[in-house]
């Protein structure tokens, strides 16, 4: 019982990670973009 019990806690920790994850490359994707289209703006 105690092995389930681990595995369900493991496996919500790396959920959570994964979340915060995403949100950080969704905060840079949209720096990028921005960048991307400034430098074809200025060409």
């Amino acid at each position: 019982m105690s092995g389930i019990l681990m595995g369900l806690i493991g496996y919500a920790g790396l959920l959570v990670y994964e979340l915060i994850v995403l949100v950080r490359c969704k905060k840079k994707t949209a720096m990028f973009c921005g960048m991307s289209t400034l430098a074809e703006d200025a060409a």
